[in-house]
């Protein structure tokens, strides 16, 4: 059987995203989940970008999994850090196999096997609401652009939540 071992960084909303990453693939590609890095045959790093330096933490443990992981294992970047870089974490980082944005973990089955996929369209209520939060209630009513395009992004995307 193949071995799954997953990095999650951040908030909430990754760890829920995790969750949905192992189930797709444990259910539709009879992964199994391991916490030996070693014996992983796809390593997935879900990011954050509410994290303190979460593209230098991205990159430092992407460098640090390529060093050890097993020969012909995969590595993946899964969440709001892989949005908002798209493929400039393949270019960063060309042993990336493939980079799964925010609210496309569902589509996991459909970029393991593709070299250098790229699933990054960020919905911009997603990357306003991390970079909100990261600068805090004050700074979103300070900002009336921001407010507005946080609020033009919630309108449109309450649809797609639902």
């Amino acid at each position: 059987m193949k071995k799954l071992f997953i990095e999650t960084l951040g908030c909430a909303m990754n760890v829920r995203d995790s969750e949905h990453i192992i189930a797709e693939l444990t259910q539709k590609e009879s992964y199994e989940l391991t916490q030996n890095l070693n014996e992983a045959d796809l390593i997935i790093i879900n990011t954050c970008s509410v994290r303190e330096k979460p593209v230098s933490k991205l990159f430092s443990e992407i460098g640090k999994f390529n060093k050890v992981k097993k020969e012909g294992a995969k590595i993946g970047v899964a969440g709001c850090t892989a949005s908002h870089l798209g493929k400039e974490i393949i270019k960063r980082a060309p042993y990336v196999d493939f980079v799964l944005g925010a609210r496309n973990v569902s589509k996991i089955t459909k970029v393991i096997n593709k070299k250098h996929a790229i699933r990054s369209e960020a919905k911009t209520l997603i990357i306003t609401i991390c970079l909100t939060l990261n600068k805090g209630a004050s700074y979103l009513l300070k900002n009336s652009l921001i407010l507005s395009a946080l609020l033009v992004s919630l309108f449109f995307s309450i649809p797609s939540i639902f």
